[in-house]
């Protein structure tokens, strides 16, 4: 895609980003991570909340929950949605670390974001 001159949309970021998480393929979605930056902010897709709940989503699932975390809180609150609460919170609970993903919940509630049925 890249070596055709195609630059991603979200749709395709996000499957790759989805892709990774399943696979475990942390180092090839740092490199989408990477990519989406770009070197100086300019990445071929924008950071939305959707491809920011796709990076949280495959960080965690990756077991790289600090990451997880850092792209969560570097999402501003009008982009954070149920999802990317629901994708922080299931990260933290999959890895153990349910007391953060209990106090997560409060916090999304807080927040006004009241969580789905």
């Amino acid at each position: 895609m890249l070596r055709s001159g195609v630059r991603p949309n979200r749709a395709a970021v996000v499957g790759v980003l989805a892709a990774c998480g399943a696979l475990g393929a942390l180092d090839q979605g740092r490199w989408v991570h990477a990519l989406l930056v770009g070197a100086h902010g300019d990445g071929p897709a924008a950071m939305d909340g959707v491809v920011a709940t796709a990076l949280v989503d495959m960080y965690a699932k990756c077991g790289s929950l600090d990451t997880a975390k850092q792209v969560f809180a570097a999402a501003p609150r009008g982009q954070r949605d149920v999802f990317t609460y629901t994708a922080m919170i299931s990260g933290l609970s999959d890895h153990g670390r349910c007391g953060e993903a209990i106090r997560l919940f409060g916090q999304m509630q807080a927040e006004g974001c009241a969580p789905t049925r």
